[in-house]
Parts: C-alpha cells; structure tokens; sequence
C-alpha cells in the first residue's frame, strides 16, 4: 500500500485493525489524509501531514503530537521490540555461556586427573624402585666395577641406543648383566629421567622372557643390574636361520 505514491485520501476506520501503524504510511507523498478511527492500532503514530490532520479518534492505544492522543513514551514504540531481542539474547547468550562453562570444568577436571594420575605413576616408580634396592648402593658399586673389571670392553656383550652391557661375576659367584646408560649430556635432570624411565619400563612388563632386574646404581654412571641369560642375545638368536 505504501507504493501508492498517488493516494491522496485513505479511509480504515472500523477494520478492527491492531498492531502498530507501520511507518511507511507516513513515507506516501501524495496522502493528504487518513481514517484509522475506531480501530485497536498503538504505538506511536508517523510523523506526517495526513496523520496530523487524520481521524484517528476511537484507538486507545496510540499516542503522537496530535490533539485528543497521548504523548508518546520514548520507549513505548519500542518496548515490544525490546523485549524480543532481550528474550533472544537470553535464549542465545545463556545457553552459549552454559557450554562454555562445562568446557571449562571438563578441562579442569582432565588436567587435574592427569596430573593426580602422573603424581600417582611417578610415587610408585619411586617406591618401587627403592624397594628393589636392598642393598648397600656403595658396595654394590664397587662390586660391579670389580666384576666388569672398571667396565672393560672384553666384558662387553653388546650395545643398545641408551647404554652399553657387560658381563660380570659378583663376590657371591653369580653371573650377572650389567648396563651402563650412556650419559645424557642436556641435563642431570633428563639422564635422571631416562635412568627411572628405564626402571619404570622393566617394573611395568611382566613376561617369561624378560629377563629380571636384580638392582640398580646411580653413582658416577648410572647403571642397570640384570639376571644374566646364557642363550645368547636376542640378534642373535633372531638372526639363526
């Protein structure tokens, strides 16, 4: 209707019409005058000649500069607006919110497991490995340096990627595997790292044909005491056809 550029006259009254006056109305060059008399329209009227010279008698719900209606809240026209956009804010922004929050307790409560459970790992690795130690760490010391004549490559057997391993016999006359980890360079805390990794690895496995840790050595080297197996290494053996 608003494309009604030509409109000069526009009669509505008693069309139980609700609702606002949509303010394209007022946007119609040539409409001189309106009727919206004795409808059920509100809000704010638009602000042009035809409606301040309309009938708009008989609807108690508009308001404008025109005699005979109210004057207009600043906020009437727009409280039906706003409280649509209040209500999808909350029906946005609340739940939103609410998804952020469960993350960030998920993430807490991960981080807090895995740092219990890396506390947890870490105490029973040490328990574990002091326990293995009965021993007098000093005596043990010189026994093995003694066994392997101070580490003397005729007492080698082989090598590995973190240490070499050497032959030897104890005072008591057993024979025993002894590997002597390479030293790690980086830092005294990353050998100390890799010298309990190793311990924690041979704590955790539980096979027939993984040979036993007798004890261990944190002195000038760092050094692994295993029970010494007279069928050869497994390269070998995986090697024979």
């Amino acid at each position: 209707m608003s494309k009604l550029q030509s409109l000069e006259d526009l009669n509505l009254s008693r069309n139980n019409l609700s609702g606002v006056i949509p303010t394209s109305f007022g946007e119609m060059p040539g409409l001189l005058h309106i009727d919206m008399s004795y409808n059920q329209s509100q809000g704010a009227i638009p602000d042009s000649k035809a409606f301040q010279n309309g009938s708009l008698e008989g609807n108690n719900g508009l308001c404008g500069n025109v005699v005979g209606l109210q004057p207009c809240n600043p906020s009437a026209g727009n409280k039906s607006t706003s409280n649509k956009d209040r209500k999808l804010v909350f029906l946005i922004v609340f739940p939103v919110l609410g998804v952020l929050l469960l993350a960030l307790l998920g993430i807490a409560l991960i981080r807090r497991r895995r740092k219990k459970h890396q506390h947890t790992e870490e105490s029973y690795v040490q328990n574990e490995v002091f326990a293995i130690a009965h021993f007098d760490g000093r005596k043990m010391y010189g026994e093995i340096m003694e066994a392997t004549n101070n580490f003397d490559t005729a007492c080698c057997i082989g090598k590995g990627g973190y240490g070499t391993v050497y032959k030897g016999k104890l005072p008591s006359g057993s024979i025993v595997a002894v590997k002597k980890l390479y030293p790690v360079h980086d830092s005294e805390e990353a050998s100390q790292k890799e010298f309990f990794n190793e311990i924690r690895a041979l704590l955790e496995i539980r096979h027939r044909n993984i040979v036993k840790l007798l004890g261990f050595c944190s002195n000038v080297h760092h050094s692994l005491v295993y029970e010494y197996l007279e069928k050869g290494s497994l390269s070998a053996n995986l090697s024979n056809d």
